[in-house]
């Protein structure tokens, strides 16, 4: 009965569901609509506490917060994307 019971219970743990990272725990997904605009538009007011600028070529932490979000910009310092992390 033991074994049945260890064998549903590795089943049912393979049905997590995994974690959203491209935008639903830091609020990336709202902010879309700023894409291509510059990146010195962005309120202060409608970022989460923990966000960081990411220019191209930076070299930045590889730290997952899933609660940070980055904001990725393009050569042009225009926002290229969102990401949480």
């Amino acid at each position: 009965m033991r074994k049945w019971f260890s064998g549903c219970l590795l089943v049912f743990a393979g049905c997590v569901q995994a974690p959203d990272y491209q935008g639903g725990a830091c609020g990336a997904n709202r902010l879309a609509g700023w894409i291509g605009q510059p990146a010195d538009a962005l309120d202060e007011q409608y970022m989460p506490e923990e966000h960081r600028l990411v220019p191209p070529d930076l070299a930045i932490t590889e730290d997952y917060r899933p609660n940070r979000l980055n904001v990725l910009l393009d050569r042009q310092d225009r926002i290229a994307g969102f990401r949480c992390g």
